[in-house]
């Protein structure tokens, strides 16, 4: 594209007696759209090919009939305002907060939020992203499983009806193989801290391991040992 999405960050920015740094300014977040009302003091190549729609810039024949190569151009401002921030104070700036696992911590809320509420929040995030790279990681140890097994049911597809049979039960193993190896994972990690949640997820485990196990095994028929049984009458002397 001619002309490309670009951020430009303000310097300077203060919150009270205290300068803000890079990493808090883009934090920063309750951007709205800065409307263009004219283009007078644009350059003459935009003057000849844009026009003026929807609060924005328009570069094409026209609006009501987008083609391709056109442009939609707008622009998005953050304004001045109220802001909390969690962080180590440094003379008249900040810095992350180092903590004693070795991690960073800094907080930045639009508004004024207190202290506390900060943390709930920030805690309710982390709870959210940590469940979605869970689930995902199931997801994706899923179709990890399946591609493994997916010749099998390629084999199988030469006849068809026998290859979608065979597809779905690749399907279910690849599914019962990944949440043996998730479930066992997550009891492992979590056994040390939350020994009854630990212990629960274990469980669960070794109940798919034993699905697993009952899939895979078929009891063989048992083998006769003697000769059959005779209900008629005793034979005469």
């Amino acid at each position: 594209m001619k002309y490309r999405s670009s951020t430009l960050m303000a310097e300077g920015v203060t919150m009270g007696a205290f300068d803000l740094p890079a990493f808090l300014v883009s934090r920063i977040g309750g951007a709205t759209q800065l409307p263009v009302e004219t283009l007078d003091k644009a350059a003459e190549e935009i003057k000849t090919a844009a026009r003026l729609h929807e609060s924005g810039v328009y570069l094409g024949a026209n609006p009501g009939s987008p083609a391709v190569g056109d442009l939609r151009i707008s622009f998005l401002t953050v304004p001045t305002g109220p802001i909390s921030v969690v962080a180590e104070q440094a003379g008249k700036s900040f810095v992350s907060l180092r903590t004693a696992t070795g991690g960073e911590l800094y907080l930045l809320e639009n508004g004024t939020v207190s202290a506390e509420d900060m943390f709930r929040m920030a805690h309710e995030r982390n709870k959210f992203l940590t469940w979605g790279i869970r689930v995902g990681g199931f997801f994706l140890l899923s179709m990890a499983f399946a591609m493994v097994l997916r010749p099998v049911a390629v084999l199988a597809s030469i006849l068809p009806f026998l290859g979608r049979i065979v597809g779905t039960g690749t399907t279910l193993i690849a599914f019962l193989l990944a949440g043996i190896l998730w479930t066992g994972t997550v009891a492992v990690a979590w056994v040390f801290y939350r020994p009854l949640v630990g212990i629960a997820i274990l469980l669960v485990t070794l109940a798919l391991i034993v699905m697993v196990a009952k899939r895979f095994h078929k009891p063989a028929p048992a083998l006769s040992t003697g000769p059959p049984a005779f209900d008629g009458p005793p034979p005469l002397s």
